[in-house]
């Protein structure tokens, strides 16, 4: 079902065309993510979007998690003051403010939580790096996190997650955890890696060989017969 319709949305100041035109379609419970490098007016779209919404009588919270440009905070609290949008800032840590802001909308019973964090550019390469900023997590692990939620509680995303999982799950999420930090630590393998061990778990050296061919590195027989012992010791 589409929550949110917005069809040919523009914006000028004098001479200078700030947006084209912005058409999207947003499901109920849906994240929707917009992308667009340094300059590209995500922020303006986020101002002229927040008033939107204002208009269709739904709550709005804003999160200023761009850390990076100058002003940009500030520009987000001044689309936030003209709306009489409540804006989460506080944190140098664009992770952390989202992480707050998802926490006080809820809190609050907010309908559309925004979030604007920083543009990106290939050669900003600190910026790229802070996108790389997670944790892999096996899908037992996924199941254990997901099952500390009310079901009632559960979005849409959460709920389809939650059922996605639970029918490839095979292991306890401790299992689980242990497997990954024996094969990061005995096997020389990623966290990434590791993840996608604990959920394949291949059950011979062939099918092992088999998965791992596709990855960018060469695995020596012996690395090979290190993990499958891991494997089969949970």
């Amino acid at each position: 079902m589409t929550a949110i319709y917005i069809d040919n949305v523009k914006k000028r100041y004098g001479s200078l065309q700030a947006l084209g035109g912005i058409s999207l379609k947003i499901g109920a419970g849906e994240f929707f993510g917009l992308l667009g490098p340094n300059g590209a007016g995500k922020t303006t779209s986020i101002g002229k979007l927040a008033k939107y919404f204002q208009s269709q009588g739904l709550s709005v919270m804003l999160a200023a998690g761009d850390t990076f440009r100058a002003a940009a905070r500030e520009q987000l609290e001044t689309w936030g003051q003209r709306n009489g949008v409540s804006v989460i800032a506080g944190s140098d840590d664009p992770a952390a403010v989202a992480f707050d802001a998802v926490q006080a909308a809820k809190a609050r019973g907010i309908d559309v939580l925004i979030a604007d964090t920083a543009g990106r550019l290939p050669t900003q390469l600190h910026l790229m790096e802070e996108v790389k900023k997670k944790q892999s997590i096996s899908l037992s692990e996924v199941k254990e996190i997901l099952g500390k939620v009310d079901v009632e509680e559960m979005d849409q995303i959460q709920r389809w997650t939650f059922d996605y999982v639970s029918k490839f799950v095979s292991i306890d999420p401790k299992d689980a955890k242990e497997m990954k930090k024996q094969l990061m630590k005995d096997c020389d393998l990623t966290e990434e890696e590791a993840v996608e061990i604990v959920n394949i778990r291949p059950t011979s050296l062939a099918e092992l060989r088999s998965f791992t061919f596709g990855w960018k590195k060469l695995i020596l027989a012996e690395t090979l017969e290190k993990m499958l012992k891991i494997i089969k010791g949970h």
